[in-house]
């Protein structure tokens, strides 16, 4: 269908056959055959301009272009334009397509439709190929598909013959005479031409009973095909150009095809706001930490000098040490020393509400012991395990406690892995609390949520004894990792345990199999990144009792069920432990809620506050954003190593490596670049050319694109480095990913990309390696992973192996990395995108103990931390409290109801048309769609984004949704005092005051729609009817809306002789439009195109 002019579509022909025998004489096109040229190429329809302002603004956009007839057309605005004659294609082509060539046969088509590549080679599909019953019709076949010909003979070649000359002749008295003849006189172009030949041969034209069954086979798809370029030698500009960071959205489709087709689908056309942020990270990076400065690195000094002593190191015994020590680890074997029965508990300083909660941990920890009756419980129901929460914000002390828990179970004989656990969803987050992740803990695949871990006897054992489990930063918890967990405990426990059954409850099984769980994070942080938000308030509590419709992942809404219905309670620390400066602590309170100040803002970026009396010394100590690159305070020693926290990973990884090269200069060491080595699969090399050019850019990905190794790692000795990849899970070292340790020496032999081995010291670490007389000092080997070309496409293909050390500076780290931790000294940058959750800017200031341990290295706008936060975690935190919820208020909130004038069916606001629910917005009957068009809509209305941005009701102090309120209450001048939703108006204003008469009627007496009306817009209907009967001159203070034909006080009115709820049709916006159709009038926003036809209806009525 030729589509190209909406207003007359019409069948077209394409005859592909013809297209391709007609491509004229290009050198990119005339030596492909069909199938070559099927796979790189495609046929598309050429566009032309309707407007001539179109065709001089933009023309390199069309790919044929107006003639004097046709501009004449055009501006006469007749309809039917001819090709050939009115538009004329552009012989010259452009980028991404040519012209087809001038042939007879294709003459006809030429100006109509040109020749595309495709960003992502094709597999074309031979219909038919299988009907070829004789050896004639499969050797036309061979010819006709795998060599090139074309359709006109001023176009042919010897290679490239005319398509006539390829038939049967005189000398050749069959199609398989000629193709023994055209190919030994020609032969073929490529080697994969030749492969693809030779495949289509084996599987199609052999007697089926040669034919390939199982595995590989001689001429198969995979034969000899492998990676020719390995281990590649980089000159000065390669290696200058490998160790660029790749950052996606830059808008230029064609030249990052070879991205994949995945990195294209994330770019829209344009760049994205991200990616100009991005690449302006990049340059702030490098004018910082790319200049001559030096500031105190003295403590880089001495830790360099101390790895200059020479270490005695058997490399041999060290390797088999580490070997056994991460296999244990890997099995679950090793376990970790405890403390004795009856050994002395060290004096430890707590706050009230810390020992509020170790007093009820060791409470359940008596009655499980027999120690204490449940009935003298500190709980109610002193018999049920212990399912509680420890919630509190960041810096409370909410790990300092968990320490002290954990002696406490060490004191009284207690085993960790057999009698508790420790866990945390992020490695970074487990290694801080000597606990391991939950994948590992609870035997679950990380990368595919529907598959289990087989678990050895042993672990399984040891799962099956456990009482008590502890997870830490629960709101980075995924809520399907929360119910895939539950499952596995109820699945390892047996039901000859004590505590799984309640058996007062008739044997039911109990939440997570009678496990004590106790719950540790601040829900006002970082959710989870995928899988469902624990926070999140179940499916079933969001749409009521009487709502039939499924949860749309039924896995983590389980989860959520677990967390809302299942824990019994929770304890809230309060007092700050790791900051005491008073203002930073007000400034990251205002960010956590949402709520930052225009004078706190205005304090971070050094500029002036109205009425400040602070003095200058303060006021400059208030100042965290830096002045430039060139701000001394980026000198001072605290900042030379502290890390970058950041958004994403593109920046994230260049700062990286700006800063690599930054220690290297300041401390004299040399800067080596370990080189990674990838490896294509068959199916990728088939996908597309993996030469040397293609392997650099790879190089140029971060390692979350490719599998948590990096294309060149950077190595100084002395230089901070960070686990990409989990190197030993045995309890004594959790060398775990994100554990950051130094660079102390490697074994790299000449001529080779990457040292066999790199020695990194661990500071504090007490285990002792064989073979090294240092302790802390682990031996980190390259390990091969795997990544994925189209790693975004739900079934994945296109594999590459890489071999790389599983290390990478630990400069720069993302918020989520940095949760939970406390930090000398950070660099933030807070100037995300919108994208981005604001909480990130909660995590990354509370990681330090006061403001001079903050550098800000951008300004960013006010407003990123003044998008109150949203409603889950307070809805969450008031429940665990035991606070009443009103669910029917919070499902009004987000998606308001009103009962139908005709089925008298309480419908939700999108099952209404856009006027009718107006009506309701206005307190009158609406009518729903079922009811006005007489058939049930197949889709529920959509609403546009200002609809549904929330404000606040201050009648029953709750965020709701813009279609909750009347516009009256939206568009009052008071609004920001007074606005209240149309359920408070209604259950208020049983009676209100006329402000013409002064008199205080029942609401009957009032026109419906002065409910929704301010205070003093006010009229009755007595006084609508006097004023009336008067001339509009003796209408003082009182006017008539255009729309309505009501009667309202002057204050009443929006605009234009409407009132505030019919002024929407004033208050136009740029981009606006009104639905046409009489039983819609919606207003939409959408760009029109310049000169073409104006859309006239909305998006869901065109779609009818």
């Amino acid at each position: 269908v030729d589509a190209r002019d909406a207003r007359s579509r019409k069948v077209t022909d394409c005859p592909a056959w013809t297209l391709y025998g007609g491509r004229g004489r290009r050198a990119e096109l005339h030596n492909l055959s069909a199938y070559e040229f099927v796979r790189h190429f495609h046929i598309k329809q050429a566009k032309y301009p309707f407007t001539v302002f179109n065709q001089d603004q933009d023309p390199e956009k069309y790919e044929a272009m107006l003639t004097d007839e046709g501009r004449e057309k055009v501006q006469k605005k007749r309809a039917t334009l001819i090709a050939g004659k009115d538009y004329v294609i552009r012989e010259a082509g452009g980028e991404g397509w040519f012209p087809l060539g001038h042939g007879k046969l294709a003459k006809p088509y030429r100006h109509d439709w040109v020749i595309g590549t495709r960003q992502r080679p094709n597999i074309p599909v031979i219909y038919g190929a299988q009907s070829s019953k004789t050896e004639e019709e499969q050797a036309m076949r061979i010819l006709v598909l795998f060599f090139p010909w074309v359709n006109d003979v001023a176009d042919a070649t010897k290679e490239v013959p005319f398509i006539n000359d390829l038939c049967p002749g005189p000398s050749e008295r069959s199609w398989k005479d000629v193709l023994i003849t055209h190919a030994s006189q020609v032969g073929f172009a490529t080697e994969e031409v030749k492969r693809y030949t030779m495949n289509f041969i084996f599987t199609y034209c052999l007697p089926r009973q040669v034919r390939l069954v199982d595995g590989l086979q001689e001429n198969s798809d995979n034969e000899d095909l492998a990676d020719g370029v390995v281990d590649m030698a980089l000159d000065e500009e390669d290696l200058l150009e490998a160790t660029l960071t790749h950052v996606r959205g830059s808008g230029r489709g064609a030249e990052e095809a070879d991205c994949t087709q995945s990195d294209a689908e994330d770019e829209a056309e344009g760049r994205t706001k991200l990616f100009d942020m991005t690449m302006q990270m990049f340059g702030l990076s490098g004018a910082i930490w790319h200049g001559d400065r030096v500031g105190d690195i003295s403590e880089a000094q001495e830790r360099v000098a101390a790895l200059r002593r020479d270490t005695e190191i058997d490399h041999d015994l060290a390797l088999q040490s580490a070997k056994a020590s991460a296999t244990a680890g890997e099995k679950g074997e090793a376990t970790r020393k405890t403390g004795l029965l009856g050994a002395a508990m060290p004096e430890i300083e707590v706050n009230t509400k810390q020992f509020d909660f170790l007093q009820l941990v060791a409470d359940r920890l008596m009655v499980e012991c027999r120690l204490k009756d449940p009935q003298d419980s500190l709980r109610e129901d002193g018999a049920e395990p212990l399912r509680y929460m420890l919630h509190g914000p960041p810096g409370t002390g909410k790990s300092h406690v968990a320490k002290f828990v954990k002696q406490l179970f060490r004191l009284v004989g207690m085993q960790e892995s057999i009698d508790y656990q420790f866990v945390a969803f992020q490695a970074t987050n487990a290694v801080d609390l000597e606990g391991v992740t939950m994948h590992y803990a609870f035997c679950l695949n990380p990368f595919n949520r529907t598959e289990w871990n087989a678990m050895s006897p042993d672990k399984a054992k040891r799962m099956a004894y456990w009482r008590w489990v502890f997870i830490d930063e629960i709101s980075l918890v995924p809520a399907d990792l929360f119910a895939r967990a539950e499952h596995r405990l109820q699945e390892v426990k047996p039901q000859t345990d004590e505590w799984k059954q309640d058996r007062e409850n008739k044997g039911s099984t109990r939440p997570f199999a009678g496990v004590n769980v106790v719950l540790i994070g601040d829900f006002k942080q970082l959710p989870p990144p995928q899988g469902g938000y624990l926070a999140d308030a179940p499916h079933a509590l969001k749409v009521g009792p009487h709502c039939t419709s499924k949860a749309p992942d039924p896995l983590a809404d389980a989860g959520k069920k677990l967390m809302w219905e299942e824990v019994e309670g929770m304890i809230e620390l309060e007092e700050r432990q790791r900051c005491n400066d008073e203002w930073w602590n007000e400034v990251t309170e205002e960010i956590r809620a949402g709520k930052l100040s225009d004078k706190n803002h205005r304090y971070l970026l050094g500029e002036p506050v109205e009425g400040c009396r602070l003095s200058a010394e303060e006021r400059a100590s208030r100042r965290r954003v830096i002045t430039g690159p060139d701000d001394p305070r980026l000198l001072e020693a605290r900042f030379q190593e502290a890390p970058v926290i950041v958004a994403n990973n593109d920046a994230k990884y260049q700062i990286n490596k700006d800063r690599a090269k930054k220690f290297a200069r300041d401390t004299g060491e040399k800067l080596r670049w370990a080189i990674a080595k990838d490896v294509a699969s068959a199916e990728a090399l088939q996908s597309q050319m993996c030469d040397k050019d293609r392997k650099i850019k790879w190089l140029q990905y971060h390692p979350g694109d490719t599998g948590n190794l990096m294309g060149t790692l950077p190595l100084v000795r002395g230089m901070r480095v960070a686990l990409t990849e989990h190197i030993d899970k045995s309890p004594d070292k959790l060398l775990l990913r994100g554990q950051v340790g130094t660079v102390h020496s490697w074994v790299w032999l000449e001529n080779e990309p990457r040292p066999s081995v790199v020695y990194v010291k661990f500071e504090g670490a007490m285990w002792q390696l064989d073979g090294i007389e240092e302790p802390g000092l682990y031996p980190i080997r390259p390990r091969t992973g795997e990544w994925y070309l189209d790693r975004r496409r739900q079934v994945k293909m296109l594999k590459v192996n890489r071999t790389q050390l599983p290390l990478a500076p630990a400069y720069a780290m993302t918020a989520h990395a940095s949760q939970g931790k406390t930090l000398r000294a950070v660099l933030l940058d807070l100037n995300i995108d919108k994208i981005f959750d604001s909480t990130i800017g909660t995590v990354a200031s509370t990681r330090v103990r006061s403001r001079y341990d903050v550098l800000i290295l951008r300004p960013f706008p006010a407003w990123l931390y003044q998008r109150n936060t949203s409603d889950g975690p307070d809805l969450l935190l008031r429940q665990l409290r035991g606070h009443a919820i009103d669910w029917a208020a919070y499902r009004d909130a987000k998606r308001p109801c009103s009962t139908c004038q005709t089925c008298r069916e309480v419908l939700p606001m999108d099952m209404y048309p856009h006027q009718q629910w107006e009506k309701v917005r206005a307190n009158q009957l609406g009518i729903c769609t079922a009811c006005k068009t007489g058939v049930d809509p197949k889709r529920r209305r959509k609403l546009e984004a200002e609809s549904l941005q929330k404000h606040q009701c201050f009648g029953c102090e709750t965020m709701k949704i813009a279609e909750a309120f009347p516009r009256a209450q939206l568009e009052s001048k008071e609004a920001e005092t007074s606005r209240r939703c149309l359920k408070c108006l209604q259950a208020s204003r049983t009676e209100m005051q006329c402000r013409r008469c002064s008199e205080t009627k029942p609401h009957t007496e009032f026109e419906m729609s002065m409910v929704t009306m301010p205070v003093k817009g006010i009229l009755c209907l007595p006084c609508q009817a006097h004023i009336k009967q008067q001339t509009i001159r003796q209408w003082g203070g009182f006017f008539k809306c255009k729309t309505c034909s009501s009667i309202f006080p002057n204050c009443a009115e929006g605009g234009a002789q409407r009132c505030l709820n019919c002024s929407s049709r004033d208050s136009w916006q740029k981009g606006e439009h009104t639905c046409r159709n009489q039983h819609c009038k919606r207003k939409w926003k959408e760009a029109q195109p310049k000169g073409g036809k104006r859309q006239r209806y909305c998006p869901d009525c065109r779609r009818k």
